[in-house]
């Protein structure tokens, strides 16, 4: 009998790799992992945007990315990815 796109072998080879007590597992290491980013890469794109300005001597903005983050983050993010 055709079941679809996932045949009986590929049913029973996923029961056994990701059974009942390996889900929650994996779920908590991929929610660990998000919070992780979503946390860091704002610190670090900050941490960009206070060392470029300090070593290019752009002391008005490194003030202004100081003392109002926001401004910081989106330009040491845009520093990551090589727009600035």
């Amino acid at each position: 009998m055709y079941k679809g796109i996932i045949s009986m072998h590929n049913e029973k080879a996923m029961k056994r790799y990701f059974n009942d007590k390996a889900l929650p597992v994996i779920i908590i290491i991929l929610a660990i992992c998000c919070v992780a980013t979503i946390v860091s890469v704002p610190i670090i794109s900050w941490g960009i945007h206070i060392y470029t300005c300090f070593t290019a001597g752009l002391w008005g903005f490194l003030i202004a990315g100081a003392l109002f983050f926001p401004i910081g983050i989106i330009h040491g993010f845009g520093i990551m990815l090589g727009i600035w």
